[in-house]
This record gives C-alpha cells, sequence and structure tokens, in this order.
C-alpha cells in the first residue's frame, strides 16, 4: 500500500510539472507516465526496461525545464540522485541502437544489455552475430559467448 501511495504521489507531481504541455503532448505524456510508473514497481530489476520507459517520457517533456522537473521528481520517488537517473537514461541510449535481436536474446539469457558490467558481451554478441540470424540462433551465440568469458 506505501508504494502504491508514493507512485499515486508520484503521479500527482508528475500532472503538475508538465501542466503546461499542449492537449496533444497531455495525452501522450499520460500514457508515457503509465509506462513509467508501471516500471518503477521493480526498476532495479533491468536498466534497461526503466531507461527504455525514461527515455520514451522524456520525448515527451521535451518542453523547456519539464524534463528537468519530472526527472527530479523521479529521482526523489526511486530514493537516487537526478544524476542517476541521467545515468540509467544514458545506458539505454549507449545500447538502443543495437540489434532487436541482440538485446531480446540477452534479456533472454538474464544479461540486462544496458548494465556496464554487460558492455563487452553485448559489443562480442554484436560483433559474432550475423545479421540474418534466427533469434535462436542469436540466443545460442549469447549463451556461448558468455560460457566462454565466465570460463576465461
Amino acid at each position: 500500500m506505501k508504494n502504491l501511495n508514493k507512485r499515486q504521489d508520484l503521479s500527482a507531481e508528475l500532472d503538475r510539472i508538465t501542466a503546461g504541455l499542449d492537449d496533444r503532448d497531455r495525452v501522450e505524456e499520460k500514457n508515457q507516465r503509465t509506462s513509467l510508473l508501471s516500471v518503477l514497481r521493480n526498476y532495479t530489476t533491468s536498466r534497461f526496461r526503466f531507461g527504455q520507459a525514461l527515455a520514451a517520457y522524456k520525448e515527451v517533456c521535451r518542453v523547456e525545464g519539464v524534463w528537468l522537473a519530472a526527472s527530479k521528481a523521479i529521482a526523489r520517488e526511486i530514493g537516487r540522485s537526478q544524476r542517476t537517473v541521467f545515468r540509467i537514461l544514458s545506458d539505454y541510449e549507449r545500447v538502443a541502437d543495437k540489434p532487436e535481436a541482440v538485446l531480446a536474446a540477452m534479456k533472454r539469457e538474464g544479461y540486462d544489455p544496458a548494465a556496464l558490467k554487460n558492455e563487452a558481451l553485448l559489443n562480442e554478441v554484436t560483433s559474432a552475430t550475423p545479421a540474418d540470424s534466427t533469434p535462436q540462433q542469436v540466443r545460442r551465440v549469447v549463451h556461448n559467448t558468455a560460457a566462454r568469458r565466465r570460463s576465461q
């Protein structure tokens, strides 16, 4: 119940912060806010998913000053600094352009593609995976590459 109240408080605060957006952006902001709030429940389990939600929310809040105020409120909600929120967003943006098949395979194998500790694995798998690979082939590349890296 406590977390639900905190999310409701954050939602109300974001509503105040984004009040100056035009009608079209307000509708999109509410959609992205819903997505962001659902990811916040377990934000520590996937830096990639949290960063993805932050990137979508930031895009809606592109009016000057709105994103900065919103990111401060988000940081307060998760008990972290605004700088940490920016780092999580930056980690997501660093990997967002990687092939979707590689990102999906890494997530299925239990590796968060946005986590810095997995950066070398992500780059190696991306380089070793032909563009026409099936999802199963990509997953096998992730599995084999990770196993080889662990044994070194």
